[in-house]
């Protein structure tokens, strides 16, 4: 079927598959017991490092397996070995440039980066009572806190990169499984390697990479018990990846609650012994609670609600301001950007083709229209139970993401490894049935047609993130974040004039928490909710002042424009004046910049 260059080694290739899949769950286990250990003994405990240094280390190992791998199909491949080795070394260095400036990532400012920080600064786990999104599980957290604690937060980005680069060893493993062609697992690799969303994604301290690593490896290694000779081996690593996926956020919770009907479908469909059902659900069950637990009892001890902050607002934005209160993720999405129905209903095709970055309406992230070709793999394959199950995990995990929450592209993340699976396995399905006269050419176009939109996309990137004039001037890290994140003059004056003791109520500022030095309080993604709420049930400005207070808040910075706009949407008149009189008796403006004010209260 494809030209051999160099003769198959199975031994070798079994190995290598074996790496791919044990070195993850390992790394990820290591990180596991770090909760106790952060909580008890301490963040900056030897046995804290030496656990971290050792995630680290197995982690590599298994991107370079990873890597291997493809260079072991690469070298068995028809196809052009300069075009695939010079694919990947491209991406690589484009990626290398892409995460080498400032973080100014807004959610890793705000979350990833932030809540290890207050850690360590504090010398161990702490309950930020705040901060909502730190009751989240944190399994990645937990290594972001050493990376900051041995000063090497520029290595935060190409950390999470390494989870890309085990995902796409995990893809090319099994497109190898299924296909037995090294042209489509190749393509298959850098398919995921050059996805728009994965690339940024990958370029920036996130958690989202390791929990689509997770859950691919969960499901693939479900389909190679079905498939196989239904070894245990198989369903603790379908266990242990969903139970890690967990304790990366809170969206391994749909992952699993909709694996399971289509993993029941497959067993059905499968010929197996009768015990099998029994012990599947039993042993995969087990491991998920056992992996799952520790983030479940401390929110338990911390909150009374084991999935807090879920347990009120998981069908709907918990903290919302007022105006969108009561409606659904969809409904608000029509509110807010004036959606006409049908093109709520083109959500999937749109999020598909027509996403862009840092831009909400448009899905805040961009995938790539071959991954249509997905559909094709399931008509073409729908007799193959498992590509079938794998096509409906998709697609339900697709509707329910955008019901559930809003539709945001790096939200699909348990679902990045089977779609990248199936339009790999679509392009090698038309390959085969074009052979031997057209497989070849459109092998080439189908790497022609990613690999250009990627390089197009990654270039873009380095280019938006201004990589290349950061190290050819000489720029200085102060000064790309003061060109880059708007707040960040005012957040340096804050850090330098503000006394001890201080507590600043940031109010639509953007929550980059991570960059401040001094205490700080917020509302979360609706940061003016709280504020909102003292002043309508206080009854006075004295009243308001009081509750505000009595929080321990010494100064608000505003964004004034958002702020003056927010509170003129959902304040009624006598609530605005109310506001004003607090602002007239109560505060005093001490600084001014790049439309941000600070105020102190007096």
């Amino acid at each position: 079927m494809t030209l051999v260059t160099v003769a198959p080694d199975p031994k070798r290739l079994n190995r290598l598959r074996k790496a791919v899949a044990f070195l993850p769950i390992a790394a990820g286990l290591t990180l596991l017991p770090l909760l106790l250990v952060g909580y008890v003994l301490g963040v900056n405990h030897p046995s804290y490092d030496a656990a971290v240094a050792l995630h680290i280390c197995l982690l590599l190992a298994a991107a370079v397996t990873s890597i291997s791998l493809f260079v072991y199909s690469v070298r068995r491949s028809a196809l052009s070995p300069v075009l695939l080795f010079g694919s990947l070394l491209l991406f690589l260095i484009l990626l290398g440039l892409a995460g080498s400036v400032p973080i100014t990532s807004r959610d890793a400012l705000i979350h990833h980066l932030a809540v290890p920080r207050w850690w360590i600064e504090k010398g161990h786990i702490i309950k930020v009572a705040w901060h909502e999104w730190s009751f989240y599980p944190m399994l990645i957290n937990l290594a972001y806190t050493s990376l900051l604690g041995w000063g090497l937060e520029f290595l935060t980005p190409y950390y999470h990169a390494l989870y890309l680069l085990v995902l796409c060893g995990t893809v090319a493993s099994f497109v190898l499984y299924k296909s037995r062609d090294h042209d489509a697992a190749a393509l298959s690799f850098l398919m995921t390697l050059s996805m728009p969303a994965f690339f940024k994604l990958a370029s920036i301290p996130l958690v989202d990479l390791a929990l689509a690593l997770y859950c691919a490896l969960a499901f693939c290694h479900f389909i190679y018990w079905i498939e196989g000779k239904h070894r245990y081996s198989h369903l603790l690593y379908v266990g242990a990846g969903f139970g890690l996926a967990l304790g990366c956020k809170y969206n391994g919770m749909l992952a699993v609650g909709l694996f399971a009907p289509c993993a029941f479908v497959l067993t059905l469909r499968s010929n197996i012994k009768f015990w099998h059902y029994l012990a599947a659900p039993l042993l995969i069950g087990f491991c998920i609670l056992c992996l799952y637990a520790p983030w479940a009892l401390r929110n338990f001890l911390w909150t009374g609600n084991p999935i807090y902050p879920l347990f009120n607002s998981f069908f709907a934005v918990g903290n919302a301001p007022e105006v969108f209160k009561g409606f659904s993720p969809l409904a608000t999405r029509a509110l807010l950007y004036n959606e006409p129905w049908y093109l709520t209903l083109l959500i999937p095709l749109r999020m598909l083709a027509f996403g862009q970055d840092d831009v909400p309406d448009k899905f805040d992230g961009v995938l790539s229209p071959i991954l249509i070709l997905f559909v094709v793999a399931l008509w073409r394959m729908r007799k193959d139970p498992a590509t079938l199950c794998m096509g409906l995990y998709c697609a339900a995990y697709f509707i329910f993401a955008i019901l559930l929450n809003s539709a945001r592209v790096r939200y699909l993340a348990p679902i990045f490894g089977p779609l990248i699976i199936l339009t790999a396995l679509a392009v090698w399905d038309l390959g085969r049935r074009a052979y031997p006269v057209f497989m070849r050419e459109i092998y080439l176009v189908a790497a022609f047609s990613f690999l250009s939109w990627g390089d197009l996309y990654a270039a873009n990137v380095v280019r938006s993130t201004g990589a290349i004039e950061y190290w050819a001037s000489g720029q200085t890290r102060e000064e790309y974040l003061r060109d880059h994140i708007p707040e960040y003059r005012m957040i340096e004056f804050m850090n330098s004039a503000l006394p001890a003791g201080s507590r600043t109520y940031l109010l639509n500022t953007g929550n980059r928490f991570y960059y401040y030095n001094t205490p700080i309080f917020s509302g979360g993604y609706y940061s003016a909710a709280p504020l909102i709420g003292w002043i309508k049930s206080s009854a006075s400005a004295e009243a308001l002042k009081k509750e505000v207070l009595s929080r321990g808040i010494s100064h608000i910075m505003t964004n004034t424009s958002l702020t003056r706009s927010n509170f003129y949407a959902t304040l009624s008149t006598e609530e605005i004046r109310r506001w004003n009189d607090f602002q007239t008796s109560s505060l005093r403006l001490i600084q001014v910049d790049g439309g941000f004010s600070l105020w102190a209260i007096e």
